[in-house]
């Protein structure tokens, strides 16, 4: 899934590259709850969704931020605040994510003069639980990224369907008021560059990873009305083989290192102690051990000293 290469259009760091796009372009399209199609949309500063109060708007999200994150190469990471109440009353909107290939090959491109081909997006959910109760999208030190289940439709925040059965209600059946919003903390947009084709991508994917909180706390608690959501946004390449070519590169100018440094060194000891050369040091004549009396005579300069018998 994460080595797809379907996208075909080509791209690069400038606009005025030729034959190339310089930006990232995302679709959705959006479905309300009981499933009715509400139109397709550009999908770019809807990761900033949620906003807070006055006088402290600057830090919340909304429609105000930035989009650099969409030119190509360009990583980007951003933080804001959002209100939880805020959220509360919002219509739910499920999303189908699509990132437009204008050199792809798709049925329907010729009409209407469009020439834009909608590749889909997988969008890897987090927090997802499976039937036993295991994440296997957490992908910790341990866990194994052919484990990861992908999915599609998501949803920005959730305050509509945490809406448990009454029994004290006067209606059988009568549903409460919801009692949980759950929410996006966390959106990661990963861009892979191919290492064959530099100027093509991999399909994009989505992180995301999302938090509940009770609507009780959130409205008694002031420090509960906020939470911190984060985005990030990374353009790479699998640099794996150039880390490969490096190490060996690197063992081997430290083998002629080595090489060099012995046939230097090895020049050095000729040059200043000639061929009187024992293991690598050079021997002195003071460090010599005599064979004989003579010998050490002569080493003494030829004179000895008698001793006086008593």
């Amino acid at each position: 899934m994460r080595k797809d290469a379907g996208v075909q259009a080509p791209f690069a760091f400038t606009a005025s590259a030729r034959n190339r796009y310089h930006k990232l372009e995302l679709r959705a399209l959006a479905y309300a709850l009981n499933g009715t199609f509400l139109g397709s949309e550009p999908f770019d500063a809807d990761f900033f969704y949620c906003e807070t109060q006055t006088p402290r708007t600057k830090f919340g999200g909304g429609a105000n931020r930035g989009t650099k994150w969409t030119l190509f190469g360009h990583s980007w990471q951003e933080h804001f605040r959002c209100y939880l109440p805020s959220l509360v009353g919002r219509e739910l909107v499920f999303y189908d994510l699509y990132v437009v290939d204008r050199d792809g090959d798709c049925e329907g491109k010729a009409q209407d003069g469009d020439t834009r081909c909608l590749y889909p997006v997988p969008v890897l959910m987090k927090t997802l639980r499976d039937e036993d109760g295991n994440k296997p999208n957490r992908n910790g030190k341990s866990n194994n990224f052919d484990e990861n289940v992908f999915s599609r439709r998501f949803s920005l925040f959730d305050a509509t369907t945490a809406v448990p059965f009454d029994d004290g209600l006067d209606n059988p059946g009568e549903l409460a008021g919801p009692t949980y919003v759950r929410y996006l903390v966390e959106a990661i947009v990963h861009v892979e560059v191919r290492n064959e084709k530099p100027s093509r991508i991999y399909t994009p994917h989505v992180e995301l990873k999302f938090r509940e909180r009770g609507l009780l706390k959130v409205g008694e608690d002031r420090k509960m009305r906020e939470d911190k959501v984060e985005f990030y946004c990374y353009y790479y390449m699998d640099s794996s083989e150039f880390w490969r070519i490096c190490d060996a590169l690197f063992f081997v100018l430290l083998s002629l290192s080595g090489m060099c440094w012995i046939y230097y060194y090895s020049n050095w000891q000729a040059e200043n102690y000639g061929g009187d050369v024992t293991s690598g040091f050079p021997q002195d004549e003071y460090m010599r051990v005599p064979a004989s009396r003579d010998e050490f005579r002569e080493m003494r300069g030829g004179t000895t000293t008698k001793r006086r018998r008593r």
